[in-house]
């Protein structure tokens, strides 16, 4: 104590040191603080968003472009399959009765050139109340009154039933030259199953747009 009282300034020297180690420990600590990772946010983060695609998935992965459009069809390009599609947007063919009609008109070509198609695929995807467009899978083209295609069996793509509700996705295959004939005809019909149906003008449209994209 005397020799504080005889040289002031050590006390005054202990008294600075002792704060600047209070200081150095405080920012020490607040420092390992700022960096140490935050549980609650990573755990938050990994339930609102899904991981990352790995690269190897995303390379698996077509890459396409839509090449051109003409009215309502149009072609798509898959570089990884080396494919073109060309295809009309899903036309609503028939809405009564709690059945459901969409169809779609497609082909398929190697590379990018499109050219002529021996045949075309129609898609028809039903949505009905019932379960009978799996079963009764009939299918048949009129022209302006007259049968030119029969079917017994076309092919069933695909069916689902969820809460009364039944998905019925069917294909069928016809000669170009038909589809040719169905895009002028003046009055086009369909028998599916046991539903028949009426196309309408701008339905057959967009069958003249898809042989469209093959002639520009």
């Amino acid at each position: 104590m005397k020799a504080f009282e005889k040289y002031p300034y050590i006390s005054f020297l202990i008294s600075v040191s002792t704060a600047v180690f209070v200081i150095g420990v405080v920012f020490f600590a607040y420092f390992n603080f700022l960096n140490q990772p935050n549980k609650r946010e990573h755990s938050s983060s990994a339930i609102g968003k899904q991981p990352p695609l790995s690269k190897a998935k995303v390379e698996d992965e077509p890459t396409s472009s839509v090449n051109w459009r003409v009215g309502r069809a149009s072609t798509t390009y898959y570089s990884r399959t080396d494919d073109t599609i060309s295809r009309t947007e899903y036309l609503p063919l028939y809405n009564d009765k709690g059945n459901r009609f969409n169809m779609q008109a497609f082909f398929e070509n190697k590379g990018r050139e499109i050219y002529t198609p021996d045949n075309i695929s129609l898609r028809v995807v039903v949505v009905s109340t019932k379960n009978i467009y799996s079963a009764d899978r009939r299918f048949e083209i009129y022209l302006n009154g007259q049968s030119v295609l029969f079917s017994e069996n076309s092919i069933l793509e695909n069916s689902d039933a969820k809460k009364g509700v039944v998905t019925t996705s069917l294909i069928q295959v016809i000669p170009f030259e038909v589809f040719v004939k169905m895009s002028k005809a003046s009055k086009l019909e369909m028998q599916i199953g046991p539903t028949k149906i009426k196309l309408r003008e701008n339905d057959i449209q967009a069958f003249r747009d898809l042989i469209n994209l093959i002639e520009d």
